[in-house]
């Protein structure tokens, strides 16, 4: 499933030359429900491009990292196995910090 807009138009050129024009600031992505897509599923694709995709993207960018700690991408299948068994429950403390599974399983109850 492609997650990007590709119909941003790009930017005119500084001297009205199509030719030169520069390219868009670049799409944000499409997050949108597909058709037939599930509320779960929905859910996982964005959790999946907003935690792993994302965050594999700013990896790459090296000069991000000199003077900070990179962060970890988190994989959705790792945090929560069982998609389907996902509910809204709390944890069972429901004043205990939430482990980052925790977190996972909310933002999947949530959106389905």
């Amino acid at each position: 499933t492609d997650l990007v807009d590709a119909t941003e138009a790009a930017a005119p050129a500084a001297d009205g030359n199509e030719d030169t024009a520069a390219p868009a600031v670049p799409a944000a992505p499409k997050l949108d429900r597909q058709a037939g897509e599930s509320a779960r599923a929905f859910a996982g694709r964005i959790f999946e491009s907003v935690f792993t995709q994302d965050v594999e993207r700013l990896l790459a960018m090296d000069s991000l990292w000199k003077t900070r700690a990179k962060p970890t991408p988190l994989h959705l299948a790792n945090l929560v196995p069982d998609l389907g068994a996902v509910d809204m429950a709390s944890p069972a403390e429901d004043l205990a910090p939430w482990s980052v599974a925790d977190s996972a399983r909310a933002f999947v109850g949530a959106i389905a």
